[in-house]
């Protein structure tokens, strides 16, 4: 049976007393006993992946063998080991937590955290620079703006639609290689973005123009079988810009230039107005410098909460921000309509809701983490929205323009439009004008 022992610094001398009540002994690495073990202390108290940990006591022994150390209950990968030091490296995504020595069969815990320093950074996926459609290796690849992305739950990879004007693609990026799944300019007119089913076996399309107002293509078709999902003749408007499936229901939710949002009844077979032209007319404007409203329609997209009772839109052209409603599953209608965050101004402002501004918006997703995702293009950044409505920049710096991997807030993009949000916090981002897929990774 395994003893465990909570020693501070100041419990040094007395641990012998702590541990005089052990009947039970233990005769391992050079005989030495458990009873005379000392977890002392260890520096540094905080780091990020990689570093090398020193933890100081007495009589650890010589056998790495014979020892296991976790720091937030995630095992350490040991360096070396001596009677007084143990050495380790610190695991990618430890995180805060306690530090845990076994030597033998019996464990010490230290009663101070060590502090896990995430660091954010950009690195290059997918693409080599040129504009294209070539499959392969996907750092050798050739793809070009790609503006709209899902995640395929099954396969555990993003699938992008690039924008190629009438040679549209469904591809997909999975175990560094780029593939091409469906080509869509033959059916649809300007393909404007993509979203799978709850089910993740469909993956639908939307389109801005022409006789197919949303296609689908399925898993059982290898993503190659494209078809009519719903005519334009469904729809007063036409021109979809966004397209978004509630989590809750699995309904098809699309947004129309200037000004529209409709679900898609698939039993009845009609489409119906979630929220009211002059609802959204009232809020969704962009504004000059100098208060000029901007009213002339926009572009945007939507995106749900994972309950699907929250819908966000981002509202694009000019400036804009991004609206927030209470979506009613019952009923099908939004009420508390709001804008959540950006003013409405251009801008690359952080800050509280309204204050903050956010030049251009593309692709709004929501992470794991409850917090919403979403680029600009102009601006050439990701920013981040908190359920609170915070904004924070999160990789790139605002209207400077470039390529360059490393540390996010150092990292440069150049007209980012789309991205997803990857189970484990990863985004994948659309660098169109860089051609290329970027990576932000927490490590």
């Amino acid at each position: 049976m395994k003893k465990y022992k909570l020693i501070a610094a100041s419990s040094f001398l007395v641990s012998a007393l702590l541990l005089a009540g052990c009947t039970e002994s233990f005769d391992w690495s050079q005989g030495v006993k458990s009873t005379d073990l000392v977890f002392q202390t260890f520096m540094p108290t905080e780091g990020a992946k990689g570093t090398t940990v020193t933890i100081q006591g007495n009589n650890f022994g010589t056998d790495p063998a014979q020892v296991k150390v976790w720091v937030n209950d995630v095992s350490q990968e040991i360096l070396s080991v001596d009677q007084n030091f143990i050495k380790i490296k610190l695991a990618d995504g430890t995180g805060s937590g306690k530090v845990k020595v076994q030597v033998g069969e019996t464990q010490y815990v230290y009663p101070d955290t060590f502090t896990y320093a995430f660091v954010t950074k950009v690195s290059t996926v997918a693409g080599n620079g040129t504009g294209g459609t070539l499959d392969g290796d996907a750092l050798k690849s050739q793809l070009i703006w790609p503006i709209s992305f899902a995640w395929d739950s099954k396969e555990n990879c993003p699938v992008f639609l690039q924008d190629n004007g009438s040679t549209d693609n469904i591809r997909r990026l999975k175990d560094g290689k780029l593939e091409t799944l469906c080509a869509v300019g033959g059916m649809l007119a300007n393909a404007r973005s993509i979203a799978f089913s709850v089910t993740g076996d469909t993956l639908f399309i939307g389109a801005d123009g022409g006789n197919t107002a949303v296609a689908m293509v399925t898993r059982k078709g290898g993503f190659n079988d494209l078809q009519e999902y719903i005519p334009y003749s469904k729809f007063p408007v036409g021109n979809i810009n966004g397209i978004a499936v509630n989590p809750a229901d699995g309904s098809v939710f699309t947004y129309h230039w200037p000004k529209y949002i409709y679900r898609y009844d698939a039993t009845a077979g009609n489409v119906e107005e979630i929220v009211s032209r002059e609802e959204l007319a009232a809020l969704e404007v962009g504004i000059w410098g100098d208060n000029t409203v901007i009213d002339d329609g926009t572009y945007g997209g939507l995106a749900f909460s994972p309950d699907g009772k929250t819908l966000y839109h981002n509202a694009k052209n000019r400036y804009q921000g991004i609206l927030k409603a209470d979506y009613d599953i019952a009923t099908h209608r939004c009420s508390n309509l709001m804008r959540f965050a950006g003013s409405g101004c251009w801008g690359n402002d952080d800050g509280q809701g309204t204050a903050a501004t956010i030049d251009q918006p593309g692709e709004i997703k929501i992470g794991p983490d409850g917090n919403l995702y979403v680029v600009s293009g102009p601006g050439h950044t990701v920013r981040m929205v908190t359920p609170e409505g915070y904004v924070s920049t999160i990789a790139g710096k605002g209207w400077e323009a470039g390529y360059q991997d490393g540390v996010a807030t150092d990292a440069r993009f150049r007209n980012p439009e789309g991205l997803i949000v990857a189970p484990n916090g990863d985004i994948y981002v659309g660098d169109c004008n860089n051609f290329r897929i970027r990576l932000i990774h927490k490590e």
